[in-house]
């Protein structure tokens, strides 16, 4: 299970919430992934969030997951 936001951006990069709403650009959402709750059926919550983030971010690392990308502070 993992847990993040669906956000659909404009041109310019910027999250447009109508945009996301509006079901005409349900092909340009994205899954901006921030944390992994559930893997295999193991509860991951008692992990450090630090963690949780390391074994998410080693699942979607060398593989294409379409509409779906880790979401890294900057």
């Amino acid at each position: 299970m993992i847990d993040g936001e669906a956000v659909v951006s404009d041109e310019s990069g910027i999250a447009d919430f109508e945009q996301l709403h509006s079901r005409e650009h349900d092909k340009s959402a994205m899954l901006w992934a921030f944390d992994l709750l559930e893997l295999n059926d193991k509860d991951l919550r008692r992990l450090t969030l630090d963690q949780r983030k390391s074994k998410l971010a080693k699942l979607l690392k060398g593989s294409r997951h379409h509409g779906i990308a880790l979401n890294e502070p900057s």
